[in-house]
């Protein structure tokens, strides 16, 4: 979704200019549909979060076998990356979590 966004904003922008009735009737169903800009925000904080686990699990899927120490590894790697440095204020800083999923994916490829 957030790589079509752009060509969703052209399209409705380009809907917009039509004398057509129906055309002025689309772009109101996709403005209507369209996501609002925090839920696009949202939908790249998820992406951000969610790409170690997705690569690990597209890594682990393809191997023909996982060894224990290759999983080790990355299971310390996002235990790393998402347990709160205390268990009372969780404190993740977005840099940190961009460099630790950068030293997931040198994991993946040794």
């Amino acid at each position: 979704m957030v790589q079509i966004k752009t060509y969703i904003e052209l399209l409705i922008s380009e809907l917009i200019t039509h004398d057509d009735p129906g055309a002025r009737k689309d772009v109101r169903k996709l403005r209507n549909i369209n996501l609002t800009e925090s839920e696009w925000e949202l939908i790249k904080d998820l992406l951000q979060v969610l790409s170690p686990f997705e690569e690990a699990t597209t890594y682990l899927g393809g191997s023909f076998y996982a060894t224990h120490s290759l999983l080790y590894r990355l299971i310390k790697k996002l235990k790393k990356i998402f347990m709160p440095l205390s268990r009372e204020k969780p404190k993740y800083e977005e840099n940190k979590v961009i460099n630790d999923v950068f030293e997931i994916k040198d994991v993946l490829r040794n």
